[in-house]
C-alpha cells in the first residue's frame, strides 16, 4: 500500500526527545544545546496489513544517523506484519542524530503511527 494512500485515514506524527543528559544547571552559559534526532527521509510505513491501530515508536539513532535497531520498541500493535513492515520503514528511513552543542551524539527518537 502507497503512503499517499495510507496517510487518508492515517495520523502519523514525531515527537523527538534527547538520550543526552540535561545538567541541570539554572546558568544558561554552561547548559549544553540539545537538539533532538530528526527524521530526514522516509515516506512512512508501506502496510501489508490495514485496520485500526495506535502504534508508539522509540529507537536510539547514533551520532552517525543510524538507527540502533537493536533498541527498536514498538508498543501497541498486535499484528506481526504491521510490525514487521513498520521495523522496515524504520531501517530503511534516513535521520540527522541529535546534537550537543553542534556536536552529533546519540539520542531517542519517538514516533506515533496511528491509523483509524
Amino acid at each position: 500500500m502507497r503512503f499517499r494512500r495510507f496517510l487518508a485515514g492515517t495520523i502519523i506524527y514525531a515527537a523527538v526527545t534527547s538520550a543526552c543528559a540535561h545538567s541541570g544547571a539554572s546558568d544558561t552559559s554552561t547548559t549544553p544545546r540539545i537538539e533532538p534526532p530528526k527524521m530526514m527521509r522516509g515516506d512512512g510505513p508501506r502496510l501489508r496489513s490495514t485496520g485500526a491501530f495506535d502504534a508508539r515508536i522509540e529507537v536510539v539513532i547514533d551520532a552517525d544517523g543510524q538507527p540502533r535497531m537493536n533498541t527498536l520498541h514498538i508498543t501497541g500493535l498486535t499484528n506481526e506484519i504491521l510490525r514487521q513492515d513498520i521495523e522496515q520503514w524504520i531501517a530503511q528511513s534516513a535521520f540527522e542524530p541529535a546534537k550537543k552543542d553542534g556536536v552529533p551524539v546519540s539520542g531517542v527518537i519517538k514516533i506515533a503511527v496511528r491509523s483509524r
